[in-house]
């Protein structure tokens, strides 16, 4: 399997599952309450606005492929090829949406028994260093060409780096959202920590 052929089934695959997640979303944000104040946008704009954007990426995906799968198809009119279903456990794009997708499901679990701080670090861990690692991979055998790093190495290196970059992400999230716009975030009730 060539190195671009994720990208030949990502669009087909990442742009229905973005515009179910923010058809999601936007089903249960018409519940939250709106304009608390006059000049307050209330609790709902974010979630709209976040649901809207995934909802434009879906739509964006799912034409940029459409339309490169109808360029292709006029380019080349031989059939293509059926896949084999076992191809797609293989395909890097679609485990990244997967993994996604149940790392979603088990920070919302996580959230009421962990708080915010220790699943969302959990959660955008594990999500940076599997997007990541291909590049840190690549990074590691620049380095040192004449021997290949140990898969311990780069897992190790690249869990690292997405660990430092989470701490700083949540750190920021905390500041933001818990002491400027005074809009708390769920506590830990395992732990009883102050975040």
């Amino acid at each position: 399997m060539s190195d671009d052929a994720p990208t030949k089934t990502s669009g087909a695959s990442l742009g229905p599952v973005l515009i179910a997640i923010a058809a999601f979303f936007l089903y249960f944000a018409k519940d939250i309450p709106g304009a608390l104040a006059k000049n307050d946008p209330g609790p709902q704009v974010w979630p709209m606005l976040l649901a809207s954007c995934l909802l434009l990426a879906g739509v964006a995906y799912s034409t940029a492929w459409f339309v490169r799968t109808l360029l292709t198809r006029r380019e080349d009119q031989s059939p293509s090829p059926r896949r084999n279903p076992l191809e797609y456990l293989t395909d890097w794009g679609l485990q990244n949406v997967a993994l996604i997708m149940l790392g979603l499901v088990l920070l919302l679990a996580a959230l009421p028994h962990l708080g915010f701080a220790i699943s969302a670090g959990l959660f955008s861990t594990v999500v940076m260093a599997r997007l990541g690692h291909p590049a840190v991979a690549e990074a590691l055998r620049r380095r040192s060409p004449d021997r290949r790093p140990s898969l311990w190495r780069e897992v190790l290196v690249t869990t690292a780096i997405a660990a430092a970059i989470s701490i700083v992400l949540v750190a920021l999230i905390i500041v933001l959202f818990d002491r400027v716009f005074d809009s708390p975030l769920p506590k830990a009730d395992a732990f009883n920590l102050p975040f």
